[in-house]
């Protein structure tokens, strides 16, 4: 079972149904505003890159230029994003005419500049995408997918293989840089959900966070080798006034009452 939410509120696509065109220098036209005004302001951009440590230089209306790493998104295959974002204190008060200019580095000496060996510019907050060079508004919603794994997600037939990897292509390409989270939920335990990825790695998608064990543990990726940490405060909040023995003595007398023929165990 699986099913996907709306995070936020949406940057449409315009009436044609197209995303409008890049300018040669790079400039992008203001983005549609958000269909609720009190909604907070922001400026997100998503980098399509093989960088492991990709960084962006900006300014904002002209003021000084300032240095932040951008965070990436590890994808099991295909292409991987680093990203980078703006709240609404950190944009000038009349937030839906900014400029911001921005070049991004590897830290190495390489840098992305716009066609020309120009600025990459934007005019108004919004989500954008850089990729090959272009500087696009994204017209994908971003959503939350929840979905379980085995025979929903993934099958045993090449056929099952090559859906999921049509599923994995799109979530890479389009859904992950809409600001889209993938959430795994499965009876599966962190080890066997581990030796699924690695079986499975020209297919599936790598997740945001991972439910495992029938809902009894969350985890997710942290620390400087990107491995999975299970959420301790989740793992406490089901543990409050759990008795193990209670529930044991209670299960066994449940089956002696019902006689071991008619057990499924």
């Amino acid at each position: 079972m699986s099913f996907s939410l709306p995070l936020g509120v949406s940057t449409p696509q315009n009436a044609s149904g197209l995303t409008p065109a890049i300018k040669r220098n790079a400039i992008i036209p203001n983005a549609t505003k958000k269909s609720t005004a009190n909604f907070t302001k922001q400026l997100n951009i998503s980098y399509n890159t093989n960088w492991q440590n990709p960084v962006v230089h900006y300014s904002v209306e002209g003021g000084e230029w300032q240095t932040h790493p951008m965070q990436r998104h590890i994808a099991s295959s295909g292409p991987s994003w680093a990203h980078f974002s703006l709240e609404d204190h950190q944009l000038p008060a009349d937030a839906d005419q900014t400029t911001l200019e921005l070049v991004i580095t590897n830290g190495q000496g390489a840098w992305d500049k716009a066609p020309g060996d120009q600025n990459y510019k934007i005019q108004s907050p919004g989500r954008y995408r850089l990729q090959h060079g272009q500087l696009q508004p994204v017209t994908c919603p971003p959503v939350l997918v929840i979905t379980d794994l085995d025979d929903t997600l993934i099958g045993s037939s090449v056929h099952d293989d090559k859906a999921t990897l049509k599923f994995t292509q799109w979530w890479q390409s389009h859904g992950v840089p809409a600001g889209g989270r993938l959430v795994y939920n499965t009876g599966r335990a962190l080890d066997l959900f581990i030796q699924l990825l690695e079986e499975k790695a020209h297919c599936i998608a790598e997740p945001d966070l991972l439910i495992s064990s029938v809902g009894t543990k969350i985890y997710k990726k942290a620390g400087s080798n990107n491995s999975w940490v299970q959420d301790e405060e989740y793992e406490k909040r089901l543990g409050r006034g759990w008795e193990l023995e209670a529930v044991r003595e209670a299960a066994y007398a449940a089956l002696g009452a019902v006689g071991t023929e008619k057990n499924a165990f």
